[in-house]
């Protein structure tokens, strides 16, 4: 799946559960996590949904792809779900930038890479309500991967070589991955190591290279890379794994603190049983994402030991 597809998902989704809310049924007859239904007089009155996305999981150009596909969307919620509410749809750049507009209310709803979350909820309150899943996992792995035929055999055989790094939506952390891999070895962080280290958006730029012997090495997911097994197994084939990642939450969904709780259980409760809807059901299939999840604070776990040797590996170098 594309950086782009993901983050479009984020986006449309966010406006798409409102119009699939008013196809639910009723809470206590369904089999997904229970969530309190909101009061009846929140589903007439609209209200303005502002919705701002870290520069780290989506930029310039898949904004101006999102408006056009979001201004389509809410047309055809508006026609035939009568929705009551109006989005607006921003980048936000910084982590700084994206506290302030939290703390001054001017925004409602925010999509952070998980290393900024984990940031953020250190120095102000935050509502963390899900996050989207792909395969048969709810997180994602990275993957380090040669090609057969090369002899690299370990982390430190990647001196001097040439590395394509996927950084779709995931923020920093595929790179504080092989720093802290090398780092625990007693090697220089990759930056050092490595002859070139190349950040690429998509899967397939930073797999095909390896496989056709343009680079020596990539740092990939590993639900991206077994699509592209699935689809060409020519790559299962002449393309190893030498290195893989603890699970770990690429992106999550919050809400700011003081946003109405009957709002919020609206877009929440909808958000968790899209995978029971057919029109649900479609929209994940289009963007190749099983299902929303519910926030859950342990599943931040190896993101936190993943930062916490990082931080202490990096002070002794």
């Amino acid at each position: 799946m594309t950086k782009t597809k993901f983050i479009l998902f984020l986006l449309i989704f966010q406006i798409g559960i409102v119009s699939l809310f008013a196809q639910s049924e009723n809470p206590s007859n369904t089999d997904t996590q229970d969530i309190p239904s909101a009061t009846a007089s929140s589903l007439f009155k609209k209200h303005l949904l502002r919705i701002a996305n870290s520069s780290t999981i989506l930029d310039k150009v898949d904004l101006q792809d999102s408006k056009v596909a979001l201004k389509v969307w809410s047309d055809l919620v508006s026609e035939e779900e009568n929705t009551n509410f109006v989005t607006e749809v921003s980048i936000v750049e910084g982590l700084d930038l994206i506290k302030s507009s939290l703390e001054n209310n001017s925004v409602d709803m925010v999509s952070l890479s998980s290393l900024e979350y984990l940031e953020l909820k250190e120095q102000i309150s935050l509502i963390p309500a899900y996050f989207g899943t792909v395969g048969s996992d709810s997180l994602d792995t990275l993957l380090l991967i040669v090609h057969k035929e090369s002899n690299i055999n370990s982390f430190q055989d990647l001196k001097g070589k040439n590395v394509k790094i996927e950084m779709t939506g995931s923020g920093r952390i595929p790179m504080i991955w092989l720093d802290t891999e090398l780092l625990r070895q007693g090697l220089p962080p990759a930056e050092k190591w490595c002859q070139s280290l190349k950040l690429m958006d998509k899967v397939a730029q930073a797999v095909h290279p390896v496989f056709f012997r343009q680079a020596d090495a990539c740092v990939v997911r590993k639900f991206g890379f077994q699509t592209m097994v699935e689809m060409n197994p020519q790559l299962g084939n002449q393309l190893k794994i030498i290195g893989q990642s603890p699970p770990y939450v690429r992106a999550v969904v919050c809400f700011r603190a003081g946003y109405g709780s009957d709002l919020r259980e609206i877009l929440t409760r909808s958000a968790v049983k899209l995978h029971t809807k057919t029109k649900g059901k479609q929209i994940l299939t289009l963007f190749k994402l099983d299902r929303i999840i519910l926030f859950q604070e342990e599943l931040f776990d190896s993101i936190r030991k993943l930062i916490k040797e990082y931080n202490a590996l990096k002070g002794k170098n």
